[in-house]
């Protein structure tokens, strides 16, 4: 591969690899000792003249292979590939909804829940600018479409887990109206359901790594001043939103500033493992380094790093980890590293509260005339969007009911948004 993207890996210790080969997306198998056991070079359909990525892969705990795939033009597919071969099973098109040349992590994800493969994208076409997820069953089938509130950008990467997705969320960025939320995305009852936890920090952009004791762990690049910039260690309510802790970390040598940190990876044993990238302090003459760290996941002490000179200024390796063996990626180059480190005996407790089940009810669906009303808190306001993010209704809480006989049919979202900020966010169908 001339390029390589991501990483998965399955329950017997066989590692999958994203990327490009000769021009073309391209998976590959290896055994745990890294030798190939298959190759696929996708080409995607109707598009084999053009450059492709497979962007992602991921590998459910039955050994069913998913990959994404980008494409130079702004298209985008989810495939489903065999893993006695790496032959497709199917593959399904999503045009008009992905961003060109799209790139790994911030601005999509794919992942499984259920009996589902869900694949998140960040569009900026003009026709279809917004945050989208496709989902479709192991068979292919059973697509759906759900667009996230209007002007949201999702995070870096994600956490996946349990079958759920996590992902730090920025609505209306870089306005005076942004808001700041971890997203939560799953299925219940074969329906996608969103949920948020609104943090009331400044919003700034950060890689959700881990949920331990009833809290998330984060880790985002903040600006210092004084053109110094810092990775920052982040735990956060898993119910509130509420920074509990943040603590800055940098490279342990005092001869280097400014570093920052790309997709890292949390497992148990092992802690926060971190790679990014760093400049000298001297201007005279500067030279940039990859960065690997090792970060306790309490107190954000750095237990060892190292910095690996380069020819350019920063380092743009990631860090994939299975939970007990961690890989580096060099995502413009075709290299895979494993890493060996230490167990630093941090292991949290089992205890994990997420957020609460959605307390309000809106019925029936679909609808044809009116919805009614059941939210919790009577001083919420209770507000209903089209799917491209244009509001059609603005309520208060205490209504019984909402006349939508008027409203086009189509599908609708309706969040309720309570005094503290917490949203629930539900679809509904318009017949």
């Amino acid at each position: 591969m001339s390029q390589v993207y991501d990483l998965a890996f399955d329950n017997e210790g066989n590692v999958y690899a994203a990327g490009i080969a000769s021009g073309n997306a391209a998976v590959v198998k290896l055994d745990s000792t890294g030798n190939e056991i298959w190759r696929n070079d996708l080409v995607v359909a109707m598009m084999s003249n053009r450059i492709a990525i497979a962007q992602e892969v991921f590998v459910n705990d039955s050994g069913q292979v998913f990959v994404s795939c980008s494409r130079e033009v702004g298209s985008s597919a989810v495939a489903r590939l065999s893993n006695d071969d790496g032959s497709i099973l199917w593959n399904r098109d999503v045009r008009g909804v992905s961003r060109s040349n799209s790139q790994v992590g911030r601005h999509s994800r794919i992942f499984c829940s259920q009996d589902y493969v869900h694949f998140i994208i960040d569009a900026e076409s003009s026709q279809n600018k917004g945050t989208y997820l496709h989902t479709f069953n192991f068979n292919g089938g059973g697509y759906d479409l759900y667009r996230l509130p209007k002007n949201t950008g999702i995070g870096y990467y994600g956490l996946i887990k349990r079958g759920l997705f996590y992902s730090h969320s920025i609505v209306n960025p870089n306005t005076p109206n942004e808001q700041n939320f971890i997203s939560e995305v799953r299925m219940i009852n074969n329906e996608i359901d969103l949920d948020s936890i609104v943090m009331l920090s400044k919003p700034n952009f950060m890689n959700i790594i881990g949920l331990h004791n009833n809290k998330f762990y984060g880790i985002r690049n903040d600006d210092l001043g004084n053109n110094t910039y810092s990775p920052t260690l982040v735990h956060i309510d898993s119910v509130t939103g509420d920074i509990i802790y943040d603590e800055h970390f940098r490279p342990r040598p005092d001869t280097v500033k400014n570093g920052g940190v790309n997709i890292c990876t949390m497992t148990d044993e092992y802690g926060i493992l971190v790679s990014g990238g760093t400049i000298t302090n001297n201007s005279q003459n500067v030279d940039g380094y990859k960065w690997f760290a090792q970060i306790d996941p309490s107190t954000a002490e750095v237990l060892w790093d190292t910095l690996i000179i380069t020819l350019g200024t920063y380092g743009i390796d990631y860090i994939l980890s299975s939970g007990e063996r961690h890989f580096t990626i060099g995502k413009y180059s075709n290299s895979i590293h494993e890493l060996t480190v230490p167990k630093i005996g941090w292991t949290p407790s089992s205890t994990e509260r997420v957020t609460e089940k959605k307390k309000s009810k809106i019925y029936p669906n679909p609808a044809s005339n009116v919805l009614h009303l059941e939210i919790h808190n009577p001083q919420s306001k209770v507000m209903i969007y089209t799917i491209e993010g244009k509001l059609m209704k603005e309520t208060r809480g205490d209504q019984k009911q909402l006349d939508i006989s008027g409203y086009p049919s189509g599908m609708y979202f309706v969040s309720v948004i309570e005094p503290n900020n917490k949203i629930e966010t539900f679809k509904i169908v318009k017949e």
